[in-house]
């Protein structure tokens, strides 16, 4: 398996779940030329809207939209996603070749549990990546992931950072719409809505809104710039 650098790398529950979360996020980095990739773990089989096939369409075209480099579905089992060796090697081996700078994955949502069950696998995975005598099937070397955020895609949850897309809402809108067997205009309307709640609390029309693991670290002193 031959290495292959991407800056950012998103992991979803599955396809669409990025889009949703930070899809504005993503449009941002590609407007700055900085190289992005989605991971989604699932094909999300199990969904009672469109196939599998149509919805990797989806996500293709969904990934053209926002300008993301790359596009990897690792076809785990939806609604089985939880922390074996097994899938933990699937990850790694997709951090270790990709060697991203930032990982993003999905912050719990009580509207779905396998939100907070790829959260943890990617946060696991994360962790043994940078591991050197942790051995992936690939025998890739280790790396170690400087960032973890996750995105927000419940209705209601307080963030720990959000990221103005006013520039970027657009894109992400149609990104959605990409995924037209499986994402209503209600859904999309709540993320909106969302969005917009996140903007208005610091002064912007639209921004999405990130947890964080570990203390946001800040370059500048407040009021340094005036």
């Amino acid at each position: 398996m031959s290495l292959e650098k991407l800056d950012i790398l998103a992991f979803g529950a599955h396809p669409g779940d990025v889009e949703y979360g930070m899809g504005g996020t993503l449009a941002r980095y590609a407007d700055k030329q900085i190289r992005t990739g989605i991971c989604d773990l699932t094909e999300a089989e199990l969904s009672s809207e469109g196939t599998v096939a149509v919805r990797k369409k989806e996500a293709t075209a969904a990934s053209e939209v926002l300008g993301v480099n790359k596009r990897i579905f690792l076809d785990l089992p939806d609604r089985g996603l939880f922390v074996a060796a097994s899938y933990l090697d699937r990850l790694i081996s997709v951090i270790r070749k990709y060697r991203p700078e930032v990982v993003y994955c999905p912050a719990d949502n009580p509207d779905h549990p396998d939100f907070e069950s790829c959260a943890n696998l990617v946060k696991e995975a994360v962790y043994s990546a940078g591991i050197h005598k942790y051995e992936d099937s690939f025998r890739l070397p280790a790396h170690s992931v400087h960032h973890v955020y996750q995105y927000i895609t419940a209705p209601f949850q307080k963030p720990d950072m959000i990221l103005d897309i006013s520039g970027t809402i657009s894109r992400k809108e149609e990104s959605l719409r990409a995924y037209h067997s499986c994402m209503n205009h209600a859904y999309i309307d709540l993320a909106f809505t969302r969005e917009q709640l996140a903007g208005k609390a610091a002064g912007l029309a639209f921004a999405e809104g990130f947890k964080s693991p570990k203390p946001i670290e800040l370059n500048e002193l407040p009021g340094e710039h005036k």
